[in-house]
């Protein structure tokens, strides 16, 4: 029996977003847009490996691994309060974990400690853009793996090489080299900023968040910033179309989460919660969070269409979902993403550089990195 016509979709829809998580990624090489990116990637081909399930192949990366950098992307967006807790968690592992790996047992000149860093930040001039913590829970690196830096690039080329599995079973007649045209080629000049741990994030936020608040926020900020400035993409319908689920799909779960800590404002207080409140209060954050949109992050993300295949065309565009769910037109669903995106990565922003009590900015903590 052939494929019911939303299955094919599905199938047309997960070859954009390979073609434009490879392409993105062969041509990031050594920028840091490849955090993001990468965690994207696993995200998508982790979704299509599900879809087929025993229809195709085991990819040559750990489940467990594949599924925590997937998960990761989610941020707070889980079923009540577990996932908040969990995603808190976690970053009590990386905070535990990076502080290993800065300060092993087996170190000497121990009385040297205050001289050592153990936080990297990237930034566009002073907008923040990436941390090294981040980038660590955006590939879903196990805590074990994070004592010895040596296993990072081992861990990232198992994930990558995933990737690379199912879009080699995707397009099994092109070469490498012909995605490297496709997807996102942004390459901003950013600034490299060094810094102790203990010293830079209580400067965040007012002063007034956990550190693995703090740095799970970050972290959203900044994969908000990457969806925002990194992703446009020019080179093909099918890419742009794929860049617009990946904003799309960043933005709702960005907002979800920002939705999940305010329901938890009365454990936040002061003026954190005056900030959140108003990021709350963008009617662009709201409306990504209702039913609708909902909807349509599941079907598009999960590539499970069937609840709209009586609404598509005969012959559906990878987009037609958009308006199947919505019904809102593609354009003004384009200006709505983008617009979203501006106001948490405006929102968020703000917030983290309200300065603590005393005054001061991380950036007082920070030293520039010359490279």
């Amino acid at each position: 029996m052939g494929q019911k016509l939303h299955e094919r979709l599905s199938m047309t829809i997960a070859a954009c977003d390979l073609q434009y998580v490879a392409g993105s990624i062969i041509s990031a090489k050594g920028h840091p847009r490849l955090w993001p990116m990468s965690q994207w990637a696993v995200m998508v081909t982790y979704e299509l490996q599900q879809s087929l399930r025993d229809a195709s192949p085991k990819l040559s990366w750990d489940p467990v691994i594949a599924e925590a950098a997937r998960h990761g992307g989610k941020f707070f967006d889980g079923k009540g309060d577990r996932n908040l807790t969990a995603v808190m968690s976690s970053f009590e592992s990386l905070i535990a974990a990076n502080r290993e790996a800065f300060f092993p047992a087996t170190r000497r000149f121990k009385v040297l400690d205050r001289l050592r860093d153990d936080l990297s930040v990237i930034t566009d001039d002073e907008e923040v853009l990436l941390t090294s913590v981040g980038g660590q829970f955006m590939l879903g690196f196990p805590p074990s793996q994070l004592v010895d830096f040596s296993a990072w690039g081992p861990h990232a080329l198992t994930l990558m090489r995933g990737v690379g599995q199912a879009t080699g079973l995707a397009f099994p007649d092109r070469r490498l080299e012909e995605f490297a045209g496709h997807g996102n080629h942004s390459e901003t000049s950013v600034t490299w900023w060094d810094g102790k741990l203990s010293e830079v994030i209580p400067t965040t936020f007012a002063g007034e968040l956990s550190v693995e608040l703090a740095l799970s926020l970050i972290t959203i900020h900044s994969t908000v910033q990457a969806a925002y400035k990194w992703t446009s993409t020019d080179c093909c319908p099918w890419c742009a179309a794929a860049a617009l689920k990946h904003r799309f799909v960043v933005l709702h779960h960005a907002a979800r989460s920002v939705e999940q800590l305010q329901s938890r404002i009365d454990q936040i207080g002061g003026r954190s919660a005056e900030y959140l409140d108003a990021l709350w209060a963008e009617p662009d954050v709201k409306l990504v969070t209702t039913l609708p949109y909902r909807r349509l992050r599941n079907g598009w993300f999960h590539l499970g269409l069937g609840d709209i295949e009586a609404q598509l065309p005969a012959k559906p565009d990878v987009l037609n979902v958009i308006e199947a769910y919505t019904h809102q037109a593609t354009e003004p669903f384009v200006r709505l993403v983008n617009d979203g995106l501006a106001t948490l990565a405006r929102g968020l922003g703000l917030w983290m550089g309200a300065a603590a009590s005393g005054g001061g900015s991380m950036f007082d903590r920070l030293r520039k990195v010359r490279v």
